[in-house]
């Protein structure tokens, strides 16, 4: 697959968020060999050009007994996740490489902490398997999302839950209640340690994996939030709704910066 290179600028923007503006913890092992091997896959992109077109591939779901509401792609598209209208979440392995299990508590005691190969050492290689159900929703899942390391996937639904799985444990590790209604979109900030969720509530909610508590509320549109996006900066959320409006939230302060109209139409989930 050919994919567009990425070109960062050297300085920074003048009107630009001051880097730390919004708390992250700090890197763990994982998350820096995550990184590590993002930057090899965006050293070795083609740059996309008239005579270097990208190749598209496409993915189709057989036989599959429910209806399939919602699909995610990871970043680097190696895993592939979905929302079922029977309250699965299903993952698929889209490599060579299968989804493991960590090892059990007895197994993970003996193991040296300090080899430079403990994240391979901590997953059986007994449980490999291509896809992967999570059940938990109580109802119709409508939006997954990976984080950027594939270690997690957000998930929300009817249930009125945005719900957070392992795919190191294969389980369900926190279920987020704040909404009062319909969760239809969830997605991930770029470093992966905030998330955003919008409901029919008409409320975008900002959470961070460190409380069950919401961080932040943001209140003001008219309608479903039907669509969410996270700026890059990790500073602003975008939310699309039915009352035909885009709004721009400041994740710090809270307000919101920007509001777009125009539509004639609602916007879809």
């Amino acid at each position: 697959m050919i994919l567009a290179t990425v070109k960062l600028k050297d300085k920074t923007e003048s009107h630009a968020p001051l880097p730390g503006r919004i708390p992250n913890p700090p890197l763990t092992e994982a998350d820096i060999a995550a990184n590590n091997e993002m930057i090899q896959e965006l050293s070795g992109r083609y740059k996309i050009t008239h005579g270097n077109q990208p190749t598209i591939a496409f993915y189709t779901f057989l036989n599959a007994k429910e209806v399939v509401n919602c699909a995610n792609l990871s970043e680097d598209c190696k895993l592939l996740a979905a929302g079922c209208q029977n309250s699965a979440v299903k993952v698929w392995s889209l490599t060579r490489n299968k989804i493991y299990k960590m090892k059990e508590a007895a197994e993970l005691d003996s193991l040296n902490l300090a080899d430079e190969n403990i994240i391979d050492m901590i997953m059986d290689e007994r449980t490999g398997t291509q896809s992967l159900t999570l059940y938990g929703h109580i109802g119709p899942v409508y939006d997954v999302s990976s984080n950027y390391n594939k270690s997690l996937i957000l998930s929300c639904g009817n249930d009125c839950t945005a719900r957070l799985w392992s795919l190191q444990t294969h389980t369900q590790l926190v279920s987020y209640r704040a909404h009062e209604h319909t969760v239809w979109c969830c997605a991930w900030s770029p470093l992966g340690h905030y998330f955003a969720t919008g409901s029919a509530d008409r409320l975008v909610i900002l959470w961070s994996m460190q409380h069950i508590a919401p961080v932040r509320l943001f209140s003001g549109h008219l309608g479903d939030i039907t669509s969410l996006c996270i700026h890059p900066n990790g500073n602003y959320v975008a939310s699309g709704s039915s009352d035909r409006s885009i709004r721009v939230w400041d994740m710090s302060g809270g307000g919101c910066v920007r509001q777009l109209t125009g539509h004639k139409a609602q916007l879809p989930h």
